[in-house]
């Protein structure tokens, strides 16, 4: 708080509340953005790394199929035995590469939708930040003009006198008084807003 009877000029700190706590949430907050973009950057490798090995499986079960039907062509040169087997392996390769198709749209699908999940989650973590950035600005009061500093007396310790570090205020609380030469400006201790929600 600064001292009873000193002339200030427009936006000099007139008080500053404890900003520790924010502080703190600020700076935990930044390691979980920081934390979170590396989340997201190593999902992003993994399904690309998965949609990689999805794909190359894929491809194999493309060429099992093509191999398949190609043995089903030599059906009438080949024996009842053979050529049913080539049959059967030629419907398991159909039916195998189709579960992968679809399978692979699922996968995309619900890949997409948990990285929108966490870029979500960052984001929610930089208004967070900003948020907490706001409220550490709003815990410092500045001059709105030039004056000469009035400090306001409070109740403390069973008697009243003016305010100093380490006092706690509520909001509404008259701090100090900043005169111009025909008006007076009452700083309160709700000039200090936040949104702790």
């Amino acid at each position: 708080l600064i001292p009873n009877g000193k002339r200030v000029a427009q936006d000099e700190i007139l008080a500053e509340f404890d900003r520790t706590a924010i502080l703190d949430e600020v700076r935990e907050t930044e390691a979980k953005i920081a934390e979170s973009g590396h989340q997201i950057e190593e999902k992003q490798a993994q399904i690309r790394s998965d949609r990689a090995k999805r794909e190359s499986t894929a491809q194999e079960a493309k060429a099992e199929l093509q191999k398949a039907q190609l043995q089903l062509r030599k059906g009438p040169i080949l024996s009842e035995l053979d050529r049913l087997k080539n049959e059967a392996k030629a419907k398991t390769a159909i039916a195998r590469v189709a579960s992968l198709e679809k399978s692979h749209s699922f996968r995309i699908q619900a890949e997409a939708a948990t990285l929108k999940g966490q870029e979500l989650k960052l984001e929610r973590l930089k208004l967070t930040l900003e948020r907490l950035r706001r409220n550490l600005d709003r815990l410092v009061i500045r001059s709105p003009h030039d004056g000469m500093v009035a400090l306001e007396n409070v109740f403390r310790s069973g008697s009243m006198g003016p305010a100093q570090e380490g006092d706690q205020m509520n909001s509404g609380q008259p701090v100090l008084r900043l005169p111009l030469t025909k008006s007076a400006k009452i700083v309160h201790a709700n000039a200090l807003r936040t949104d702790w929600n």
